[in-house]
């Protein structure tokens, strides 16, 4: 839009003078052209950064190198693409990272810092970049299962709550025209943060504070309880509302956004690179080692999050097959998987709904068996594995709904990537010590 033009030409000036005050030569039309480039350099710091927060730095190394060498990511971070993605990547990168360092961290003053700066640079994301919904939905899928696992104190709770209102704030300075209760609740970007919030509150006052005296007397895990309710008032208010009719339109747009995030308009259809790629169309992009690495990597990830679950290998096994058939879902425009057909819908849901079942049922069944045992298991459950694969979920999501966004899927794929060449070489090294060992 014009308004994320603005903003984005104000930065190129800034960057024009900062260079024109080390050098006079420097113009505009030379300050606009390099600044990919330049931008390229800092976000891949802070790509470093990230993966090394939520991995090690042998994985952030060799992502990193990794992405210096993706054609979609380069097409869109090179000299001369004076666009808004190059400038995006790098408050991309520093959002997640701050956002899961305040996670993680455990003096309280630095995560107090880290969800302050990470809700700016949320707000100016979202100012600069339409695709900042992706990263809204990571975030508030995240902390959602956060909160399932019982992972959210007060703490947790207050700082995540000063993460939302920040880029509210942000925004209600700045573009007012936008500002609303509607535009801040119910639309898909800012909804996911904001209803994972309330989930969070209820859920803290139903069973950490337990004021209505009920923790002892639930049979049913304690989540389940608090979406339940949740869900019934959400409905109700909604409903009472805007009528049940919208209701159900809400949740027809919804399986539209979901598949198609970028078909909304006649607008939209026109721009190429607003056109859904097919997988035949994207799979050449990166590369089939890039594509397997990336997928046994996040089996492997997968199966780390899933490691004391009692159907763990169950658990991964449909895991693997919900990824395969998302990604086949939208296979190619005369295949009868053209993303739009019902057994396109069905590959796309159906697993995925019964990945989700199973994972219920199994904690369910732990919960109802032995609540001290549910305890350890979901207090068990890895953070960083556990963001990575939200994060892949919805950057997939992003790159199979639009041309434009399939540098989204380059980071992820270089993180995986490299995430399983690092636990292959770990492998090999524990192969070879065991065979020197046996042999002297």
């Amino acid at each position: 839009s014009l308004d994320e033009f603005a903003l984005l030409a104000h930065l190129i000036a800034y960057f024009y003078k900062f260079l024109h005050f080390f050098n006079e030569a420097v113009t505009l039309q030379y300050a606009d052209v390099i600044y990919p480039a330049v931008a390229f350099v800092v976000a891949l710091f802070f790509f470093f950064l990230l993966v090394q927060k939520l991995l090690d730095w042998k994985v952030a190394l060799l992502a990193s190198a990794f992405l210096t060498v993706i054609p979609v990511y380069l097409f869109r971070t090179m000299s001369g693409v004076s666009d808004k993605e190059a400038m995006a990547m790098i408050f991309f990168y520093l959002v997640l990272y701050l956002f899961i360092s305040f996670i993680i961290d455990t003096v309280f003053l630095k995560r107090l810092a880290y969800a302050i700066l990470g809700g700016i640079f949320a707000g100016i994301l979202s100012l600069l970049w339409g695709a900042y919904v992706f990263v809204f939905l990571t975030l508030g899928a995240f902390f959602f299962l956060l909160v399932i696992l019982d992972k959210v104190d007060i703490k947790t709770l207050l700082l995540y709550g000063l993460f939302y209102a920040l880029p509210v704030l942000i925004v209600i300075i700045f573009y007012p025209d936008r500002a609303g209760l509607y535009a801040f609740t119910l639309t898909l970007s800012n909804g996911a943060i904001f209803f994972p919030l309330v989930i969070a509150i209820v859920h803290y006052l139903l069973f950490t504070k337990d004021v209505f005296k009920i923790k002892a007397r639930v049979t049913l895990p304690p989540f389940l309880v608090t979406l339940g309710v949740v869900l019934v008032l959400g409905v109700l208010l909604f409903s009472i509302s805007a009528g049940p009719s919208a209701l159900v339109e809400k949740g027809k747009s919804f399986v539209t956004e979901v598949t198609s995030p970028l078909v909304q308009s006649r607008w939209s259809i026109t721009v190429v690179e607003n056109m859904q790629p097919y997988l035949t169309d994207f799979l050449p992009s990166f590369g089939i080692f890039f594509w397997a690495s990336a997928f046994i990597a996040s089996v492997a990830l997968f199966s780390r999050v899933v490691k004391h679950f009692p159907s763990r290998l169950a658990l991964t096994v449909l895991y693997g097959l919900s990824l395969f058939s998302i990604a086949v879902s939208r296979y190619a425009p005369g295949s009868i998987l053209n993303g739009s057909s019902f057994p396109s819908l069905f590959l796309f849901f159906v697993p995925l709904f019964l990945l989700v079942g199973y994972v219920l049922y199994d904690l369910n069944v732990l919960y109802r068996r032995n609540r001290e045992e549910y305890s350890q298991v979901v207090s068990s459950v890895p953070v960083s594995p556990l963001f990575l694969l939200i994060l892949l979920f919805f950057l997939f999501l992003a790159a199979r709904g639009a041309v434009r966004f399939l540098l989204l899927l380059a980071p992820i794929i270089a993180i995986l990537s490299a995430y399983s060449i690092v636990l292959f070489a770990r492998f090999a090294w524990r192969l070879e010590n065991k065979f020197y060992s046996y042999s002297t």
